[in-house]
């Protein structure tokens, strides 16, 4: 979270949203954030509204590009194409991902 403050010194409060996961709210978390001067503000996204996790959005698409009505004999195999879709269609996919926040 300090390189999310570090990118931008101006902002006065950098909002992160955040799905349900427990490691969200783990003590450690709650301490770090309850710290003097730290201007990042975390808010939750409602439980079971994956329509407003862009995450989901992108999963969706990976799974469709990569694992849809596909196998892969080596785990390699897998990867790169994992990151072929990462470093290629992403980039093409961005108006799609971009969607969910509006």
């Amino acid at each position: 979270m300090m390189a999310i403050e570090i990118m931008d010194p101006l902002k006065r409060w950098i909002h992160v949203f955040l799905d349900n996961a427990r490691y969200h709210h783990a003590d450690m978390v709650k301490e770090w954030l309850a710290r003097p001067g730290w201007r990042i503000k975390l808010h939750s996204i409602p439980t079971y509204c994956p329509h407003l996790d862009p995450i989901e959005r992108l999963w969706g698409a990976m799974h469709k590009n990569v694992t849809h009505n596909r196998s892969y004999t080596k785990f390699n195999d897998f990867c790169n194409a994992v990151l072929n879709f990462l470093r290629v269609d992403v980039p093409k996919l961005a108006s799609l991902l971009r969607l969910s926040l509006r």
